[in-house]
């Protein structure tokens, strides 16, 4: 079906694309590691792929609101992906600081584009979607203020960047 195409194609190019990054990072200027850290961010990050594994079925309208939420969080964390590059990490660490494309609007626009991906992912599978969304954005904001921790002591531009950007929602302080 066209429609689970895209799904796919979206997560695929998101995916594809943070292999790249994440295999030609630049250096390390400070890190934050330990098995909670971990834990968090390898299951923030990947399970998006379990959410969005499922078999083919008749498409209903959350089929189609899931998909178009799915597609949009995917192309956001793509372009944020991109501006990031030498900068992407899954476990907190400092390199250098990104400010623009999506990161001018939002200091975490890949951890918003996948909360997005996974609640457009969840829709169509229970009523019941907000409980699997809801831990998995916390999971997020976890994750974002252990970076955020580490940025502040690593980098010394990061405290006049998050003083004019919104850590999560674009436009909202």
């Amino acid at each position: 079906a066209p429609l689970v195409l895209v799904r796919e194609l979206c997560e695929l190019f998101f995916f594809a694309t943070m292999v790249v990054a994440y295999a030609s990072r630049g250096p390390r200027k400070g890190s934050r590691r330990g098995w909670l850290v971990a834990l968090v961010a390898f299951a923030a990050t990947f399970a998006l792929v379990g959410a969005t594994m499922r078999p083919y079925r008749a498409l209903t309208a959350a089929d189609w609101i899931g998909t178009a939420l799915v597609a949009a969080g995917f192309l956001w964390s793509f372009v944020a992906l991109v501006y990031a590059r030498r900068s992407f990490s899954i476990l907190p660490d400092a390199r250098e600081l990104v400010t623009g494309g999506p990161y001018a609007l939002c200091r975490h626009p890949i951890y918003l584009g996948q909360t997005v991906a996974m609640a457009g992912a969840l829709l169509p599978i229970s009523p019941l979607w907000l409980l699997g969304v809801v831990p998995f954005a916390a999971a997020q904001v976890l994750r974002a203020r252990w970076e955020e921790a580490l940025l502040g002591s690593e980098l010394p531009e990061w405290s006049a960047y998050a003083s004019r950007v919104p850590r999560y929602l674009p436009f909202l302080r």
